[in-house]
């Protein structure tokens, strides 16, 4: 039985409900909804897959309560930085995640890619087990989370809806915008956190429109209990690769934190293995404007963490007794909040530099928005002396592959007209 149909019932006014927990709606857009909510569904058409995952291969009994898809691409390797390392004087690792994504199936070419799969191949299972016909999240008008969701939703044979925020231009806004379209999501610029609420209700109703029904809703960043035992996953992933010596246990993860769940799902993971590696942190929000209205969720990034880790945590153990139930300490997590820089998406001097030193030594792309401040943040402490003698390990959470030729044969202009002026105005330049 899938976690969605235990949870949340598997009609449109769960959906409806489960969207306002995540998207606050007005109660009179809210009764509209219910008002136009359909029982009719498509027909469950998940290929239930489990290979290649590491906490089903260590708890078997899981694989019977959570339905997961594979896009492909697991495990990621894990790589020595030696370049990299030589150049800093300490031993840095990489945990590939860039290469997640496997070959479309009904999508010409490779689907994108990046950490996000992990999450979605749990969130659009249990999307298609509870019998959705489509699916709606949210992110600013660069977001990497919103490509995946497209693409892996497009896989899927669902629907895909996006509700996007400005946020500053750049040729990988440019470039995700474009492969957004390509994907065949459905998009929706807000530009005024007053109006969420009826952009959230337009986009819904379009969905219903074009008999789609009310569609699953996936929170910002698809952070969330279900999402983060992908990463949960990840961490025994890793610990695998240790084991067979593929790389030395890390003393320090470093990591994107965004919406937060990915850290957190590392936080989990890495207790219940048993790896001895803190997890640092890297916000790439301030902490007063963490996220877009993300509904009770703390305001801080460290508070953010541990709560989605314990969720994630109380999740697993009602299914599975014999999973760990963790606490956590300082030591277990380390919150470096000083490389935001001016806020989401504004690329940073000491950001741009680690990209291009990334490039330089290894020949791997980074992005100014995400990666690039987490390998400033390793630089730094490892230019202050706080690695010596220590292993650390750079999660790229990027999606580095190239999609040039797919977005250079797409004119902008059949976007929304609401989008065009992405593609009219400066950029800020992070090419290598």
């Amino acid at each position: 039985m899938a976690v969605g149909r235990i949870a949340y019932g598997s009609g449109d006014q769960e959906f409806i409900d489960r969207l306002i927990q995540y998207r606050k709606l007005t109660e009179h857009d809210a009764d509209q909804l219910r008002g136009v909510a359909v029982a009719q569904k498509a027909p469950t058409r998940l290929l239930h897959e489990s290979i290649e995952c590491a906490l089903f291969e260590r708890f078997k009994r899981l694989e019977g309560f959570f339905p997961r898809v594979s896009f492909g691409g697991l495990p990621t390797p894990v790589q020595e930085l030696a370049h990299l390392s030589q150049k800093l004087g300490v031993s840095i690792w990489a945990k590939r995640d860039d290469l997640t994504g496997g070959n479309g199936r009904r999508v010409e070419g490779r689907l994108f890619g990046g950490n996000k799969v992990r999450k979605l191949e749990f969130l659009l299972a249990d999307a298609a087990a509870c019998g959705a016909k489509s699916v709606i999240t949210f992110g600013g008008i660069g977001s990497n989370h919103a490509v995946t969701t497209a693409a892996c939703a497009r896989e899927q044979g669902l629907g895909c809806t996006l509700i996007l925020s400005p946020q500053p231009n750049s040729h990988c806004v440019r470039r995700n915008l474009k492969l957004m379209h390509l994907y065949g999501a459905h998009i929706y610029l807000n530009e005024n956190a007053d109006a969420y609420s009826d952009d959230v209700f337009r986009a819904c109703l379009d969905s219903v429109a074009r008999d789609e029904g009310i569609p699953y809703p996936i929170p910002f960043g698809g952070s969330c209990p279900l999402a983060e035992v992908g990463f949960v996953s990840a961490a025994y992933e890793l610990k695998q690769q240790v084991d067979l010596g593929r790389c030395p246990q890390p003393d320090l993860i470093y990591v994107a934190a965004g919406s937060s769940g990915t850290a957190a799902g590392l936080l989990l993971g890495c207790k219940a293995a048993g790896l001895r590696s803190q997890i640092v942190a890297v916000p790439v929000l301030p902490d007063e404007r963490r996220a877009w209205d993300v509904v009770a969720t703390p305001t801080d990034y460290r508070g953010a963490i541990e709560s989605i880790a314990r969720d994630t945590n109380a999740l697993l153990c009602a299914y599975v007794k014999q999973f760990p139930q963790c606490s956590f300490s300082d030591a277990d997590l380390s919150v470096e909040s000083a490389f935001v820089g001016e806020g989401y998406g504004c690329f940073t001097p000491e950001g741009q530099d680690a990209v291009h030193c990334m490039y330089e030594c290894e020949g791997i792309q980074l992005d100014g928005t995400y990666t690039g401040k987490v390998l400033a943040c390793l630089k730094c402490h490892a230019q202050e002396g706080r690695l010596q003698g220590k292993k650390a390990l750079f999660w790229n959470t990027f999606c580095g592959r190239s999609f040039d030729e797919q977005c250079a044969a797409l004119d902008y202009r059949q976007l929304p007209p609401a989008f065009h002026r992405f593609f009219e105005q400066e950029v800020q330049d992070l090419d290598c």
